[in-house]
């Protein structure tokens, strides 16, 4: 019993309408076909999970999905849809909802029917703003609203206490949300390429958080919570216009990638000994000129990049040697 079709990137041009004889196929991918509608009666593959149709000329979905009761998985991403397909919100088990790079300019207060909804990505889309009532699709764990215009939060992201990723990057953002403040389990953070200049001491409870990632924004200085967020392991300052690293870099222990690179860095504070599950540390292009002895203390450390600096000499012997 066929269970999976793939016909992705192959030089078919139009649906085959065989396949909606196959009504026992759980998984459909017809990605980077030349396609612009999908058969409305698409609804008879009613044990369909998952449905790709990514890169495609899709321009709008048939109100007929939503008869695929099943479906968990649907990538529309890289397609012409310049609106929220409608139909798509009275899917009650799709658990995966890819929209990137789409022209769709709002979402719709509808999407609080997704109830099972644990990953939503409106990355690269027209999007500005978030109704209030996404705060009800509290399985949410996964969150990219990347270069979007979204310059904020609903405070309904409160509820959403199993997200766990939130991609802000290259969004209009200036200030860290408030509503943040509320949100504990918060693991991935991206900020970067944003005007923020800095991230207040109010988040100091996201203990939780293992990668921030705040390369190319306005900050002058490394954020002082920064120092409450002992279980990071992947920091990235660059392209910012930090000039020191605080002696108390050395007590973020469980670091392990940390890019300083295109920073105004003049030098290392001797505490980055500490670092002792640090795997890679990248100086390139900062003003960085000498290398403290603590390097050498850095058992793990696989990739250190100096590319670009006024370093003369290493000055030690051995590194990363355990």
């Amino acid at each position: 019993m066929l269970k999976s079709i793939d016909i992705g990137k192959t030089k078919i041009n139009t649906f085959p309408h065989q396949i909606l004889d196959c009504r026992s196929i759980q998984r459909l991918n017809v990605a980077y076909l030349p396609l612009q509608h999908l058969p409305i009666n698409i609804h008879t593959l009613d044990n369909l999970e998952y449905l790709n149709v990514a890169h495609t000329q899709l321009r709008d979905i048939p109100s007929e999905i939503s008869g695929l009761a099943k479906l968990k998985v649907f990538n529309s991403s890289h397609t012409a849809l310049d609106s929220f397909p409608m139909a798509i919100t009275t899917l009650r088990q799709l658990e995966e909802l890819y929209l990137s790079a789409t022209a769709i300019q709002s979402v719709p207060a509808s999407i609080a029917n997704m109830t099972a909804l644990r990953l939503l990505d409106l990355s690269s889309t027209n999007v500005t703003t978030l109704p209030p009532e996404i705060g009800q699709c509290q399985r949410l764990k996964y969150i990219d609203l990347g270069a979007t215009t979204i310059r904020d939060l609903p405070n309904a992201f409160m509820h959403l206490k199993e997200l766990n990723t939130l991609y802000l990057n290259h969004t209009a953002i200036t200030v860290v949300p408030p509503v943040l403040e509320q949100m504990p389990n918060l693991l991935h953070l991206r900020f970067d390429h944003t005007a923020i200049k800095t991230i207040p001491t109010s988040l100091a409870h996201l203990k939780h958080v293992r990668e921030i990632n705040l390369a190319a924004t306005k900050l002058k200085a490394v954020p002082t919570v920064l120092r409450t967020w002992n279980n990071v392991k992947w920091l990235s300052l660059s392209h910012t216009d930090i000039e020191t690293l605080p002696l108390w870099i050395g007590e973020l222990t469980q670091l392990e990638f940390l890019d300083l690179s295109h920073t105004r860095l003049t030098a290392l504070p001797a505490t980055i000994k500490h670092l002792q599950f640090l795997r890679y540390l990248n100086l390139a292009h900062t003003l960085v000129t000498a290398l403290p002895d603590a390097i050498c203390a850095l058992p793990r450390l696989e990739v250190l990049d100096l590319h670009a600096t006024r370093v003369e000499s290493l000055g030690f012997n051995r590194i990363g040697q355990r």
